[in-house]
């Protein structure tokens, strides 16, 4: 391990709305247990604002299989409270709103997550009549260059070309 874990704020435990905001086709992701299978994330925006005013935002990555046994179905079953219809395109879950109930937990020691805390959405439930909450104006999607809801920042763009670049020029350094 390099170090101690990254201290991140994360959304308080207990009941939140939350709505989702982003699926993303993650494509062919190679698995250490199951070999390269397709995969999918789901991201949640949750009603509740860090320090700075950001909405927190809890993705999770899942295989895209909508075989009964899967994660993926058990989630969209849970969201919806009944079975979702064979031929579901994920897109159209965008902008769902629930309740959840949300846990804190460990990585697990001996994984490249020990040390860490991360935030979970342990339930899923409807939301009250006439309970509403939007995706936030200023959430940017995967697809559109976002990651956890932010635009990937210029600078950060910028550190990675040239760490690149050295990479691959070694006495440019």
């Amino acid at each position: 391990m390099s170090g101690p874990a990254k201290r991140c704020d994360l959304p308080t435990e207990g009941l939140h709305l939350l709505v989702l905001a982003d699926v993303a086709d993650l494509g062919f992701v190679q698995n250490q247990y199951y070999g390269a299978r397709r995969e999918v994330a789901l991201s949640w925006v949750v009603n509740e604002q860090d320090e700075q005013g950001n909405y927190f935002v809890i993705r999770r990555t899942l295989h895209a299989s909508m075989n009964e046994r899967s994660h993926l179905f058990a989630t969209i079953t849970k969201m919806y409270g009944k079975r979702p219809p064979k031929s579901l395109d994920l897109e159209t879950l965008i902008g769902k709103v629930n309740n959840s109930m949300i846990v804190h937990t460990e990585g697990k020691a001996g994984t490249r997550n020990a040390g860490k805390k991360f935030a979970n959405i342990k339930a899923f439930l409807p939301a009250k009549v006439g309970e509403t909450f939007a995706i936030p104006k200023d959430f940017v999607r995967e697809k559109d260059g976002g990651k956890y809801g932010r635009r990937k920042t210029p600078a950060l763009k910028t550190a990675l070309t040239t760490a690149h670049y050295i990479l691959l020029h070694p006495s440019a350094s």
